[in-house]
């Protein structure tokens, strides 16, 4: 169980986000954001579109994943028709019912052949959802024909990690690049990640 309160959660998105929105999808001209119906899904979402905006000048706009509505969401993607997707699910709902739609979702991207890059939630990784999602033939091809990238967190040294993810074989991560975070980002990450205070913290 996390020892952050709620006000530092929201914080902790709104960093994150900012690092997503400036770091990871400022390349592109106009970006899909989807998260679940949830108030941290939503807030890394805002954080993401509005540090987008701000830093490229480029497109945004956000999508809700819901369960019952993964075909809908589907079809507003395809047409939207966004370069790149960041699919920010959260830890914030129940974990299966995370699964459950971001694999539906999924499903429904592959489906429609949505053309985009994709760019997935550390937790989706972490916690083996995306493992998982590969499972399905459908995905682990739609996922193998696409340019899929994974952010993931070096608790110890403070990095937010860029890398891309390669689907020949299971799934590998291959890093392109270490983005550093100030040290309240990090402490905020080792609270809520790991429940525990990092090395900077420690020597104050």
């Amino acid at each position: 169980m996390a020892i952050t309160t709620f006000a530092e959660e929201i914080y902790l998105c709104a960093l994150t986000g900012r690092v997503v929105g400036e770091h990871l999808l400022a390349g592109y001209d106009k970006i899909a954001v989807i998260g679940m119906k949830n108030i941290l899904c939503s807030s890394m979402a805002a954080a993401i579109e509005a540090s987008y905006v701000s830093k490229s000048g480029g497109r945004a706009w956000h999508f809700v994943a819901e369960k019952g509505d993964e075909e809908k969401l589907a079809r507003e993607l395809a047409e939207y028709d966004a370069e790149a997707i960041a699919m920010m699910f959260t830890g914030e709902s129940d974990i299966e019912e995370t699964k459950e739609i971001f694999i539906n979702v999924l499903k429904e991207m592959a489906e429609g052949d949505i053309i985009a890059d994709i760019i997935i939630h550390a937790r989706i990784y972490a916690s083996g959802i995306l493992m998982e999602a590969i499972e399905d033939e459908k995905i682990h091809a739609f996922l193998r024909e696409r340019n899929i990238y994974v952010y993931t967190i070096s608790l110890d040294d403070g990095f937010i990690l860029v890398n891309e993810a390669d689907f020949d074989e299971g799934l590998e991560l291959h890093r392109l690049a270490e983005i550093p975070v100030t040290v309240e980002h990090a402490i905020l990450l080792n609270k809520s990640l790991k429940n525990r205070m990092i090395k900077w913290e420690e020597v104050k």
